[in-house]
């Protein structure tokens, strides 16, 4: 894995336009989906990037994701997209700064493609540069927002949409970032 692979990974927050992100979810709030695999601690081969999940409420995942020394936290669920393993995240809680600030945070969902084996993690992302190119040139049609100062593109099109959005565009050329590798470390 190259190590500026390993640097953007895994959560939406820390680069604001570089992946996909919607105001709703990619999974089915009444399919759950569970793989007991993915709990545990996963680690990059350089040790900067750790990824904890564990078994959380209604089918999901508690998620601890650190880069470096900055820890931030998520809930997590898995959904089958077209038999593809996709693991859907978002903002467990916005922090406790103050009733101001947390009401102003709006939680999105990022999307990541799961490839699970025993003791590998792998995963890759809906590349922003894939969307906004296939917007302007109207490949790509789904209800969005775009951010103000060109800070990228929220999804606005409703959970059934992402899925069929998704499966219809799972294997188009650019869509998703390169494999990036964890390995379990417990």
């Amino acid at each position: 894995m190259r190590k500026g692979a390993a640097m953007l990974v895994m959560m939406g927050i820390l680069a604001g336009g570089c992946w996909m992100r919607s105001l709703h979810p990619f999974y089915l709030v009444d399919e759950p989906v569970f793989e007991p695999g993915l709990a545990g601690t996963w680690q990059d081969k350089e040790g900067k990037i750790t990824f904890i999940a564990e078994k959380g409420a209604k089918g999901g995942y508690n998620i601890v994701y650190v880069n470096g020394d900055k820890p931030a936290l998520f809930t997590g669920h898995l959904a089958k997209i077209g038999g593809q393993l996709y693991l859907d995240m978002d903002i467990a809680s916005p922090g406790s700064q103050n009733d101001l600030y947390s009401c102003s945070i709006v939680g999105t969902h990022s999307l990541f493609r799961l490839e699970l084996g025993t003791n590998k993690l792998r995963y890759s992302y809906i590349l922003y540069k894939w969307l906004e190119e296939g917007f302007k040139s109207g490949k790509l049609v789904i209800a969005h927002e775009t951010l103000e100062d060109n800070k990228g593109v929220v999804i606005t099109a409703s959970t059934t949409e992402l899925r069929e959005f998704v499966g219809k565009h799972a294997e188009d050329k650019g869509m998703f970032s390169e494999l990036a590798e964890l390995k379990r470390i417990r």
